[in-house]
């Protein structure tokens, strides 16, 4: 909580949070094996073997709007 939160002052539910202490998460990085996604994808269009489940692509958005901006022209 350091970067959103400062402990130098006192504010309500200061004693709550210094009580939870630091959550234990922490951001990885997916890491695909190529030979096994082309597999799996290949079995979608036509592969070999059993067809596999659809594989969804991850997405970041916290990099990008997922909107678009509506301007009016006259």
């Amino acid at each position: 909580m350091g970067l959103f939160v400062k402990f130098d002052h006192d504010f309500v539910g200061r004693a709550a949070l210094e009580k939870m202490g630091e959550p234990q998460r922490k951001k990885v990085t997916l890491v695909w094996n190529g030979e096994d996604f082309a597999r799996a994808f290949s079995s979608l269009i036509g592969g070999a073997g059993d067809i596999t489940k659809y594989i969804d692509m991850p997405l970041a958005n916290y990099a990008t709007l997922p909107f678009d901006k509506v301007v009016r022209t006259a």
